[in-house]
């Protein structure tokens, strides 16, 4: 066990090992430990976390709200109350780690990716803006910009409003 544990470190450490393979030893070591908590943990990573409310505060997401313009593409809606732009850009995330590494994979070249509002909360921004059209929350694909704001101030990305998306296609 002691080799398997000593291997799993040295995986933790290797960039070329997939976050889902690195999961699924934990797992095994978790469960052959009998360490329940962690054991727990790993399981929700590697599958989902079923409720909203156990997502760790790490899988919060921060991205800007788009609307789909069919003439100009998608453009960030502007909230004249801070609090709600704040409620409807920080998500959280609790997708399986296979299925986020999948769609960071297949948008390796994009500068961010979707993360779709849940179809009554789309509902909801749609009579905000007062607007019939696809919102979707825009989050940065990587962080390497020195201006944290820089994905909000991007008014024009090219996509189709259906294209790979964060959540589940589980409707």
């Amino acid at each position: 066990m002691s080799s398997l544990v000593r291997e799993l470190q040295r995986d933790a450490l290797e960039r070329k090992v997939q976050i889902t393979d690195l999961l699924r030893k934990t797992l095994f070591v978790a469960r052959k430990l009998k360490v329940v908590e962690f054991e727990k943990w790993s399981e929700k990573e590697l599958n989902e976390y079923k409720d909203e409310r156990e997502v760790p505060a790490y899988r919060e997401i921060i991205g800007c709200v788009n609307a789909w313009n069919p003439v100009h593409g998608w453009q960030r809606v502007v909230f004249n109350d801070s609090e709600i732009e704040h409620l409807v850009s920080n998500r959280p995330c609790g997708q399986s780690i296979a299925e986020i590494e999948s769609l960071l994979e297949h948008q390796a070249e994009s500068m961010s990716f979707h993360m779709p509002f849940l179809p009554e909360m789309e509902n909801k921004l749609r009579k905000l803006i007062g607007y019939d059209t696809h919102v979707t929350l825009l989050v940065p694909h990587k962080r390497t910009t020195e201006d944290p704001d820089f994905m909000c101030k991007v008014h024009q990305v090219s996509g189709d409003p259906g294209g790979p998306s964060l959540e589940s296609d589980k409707s």
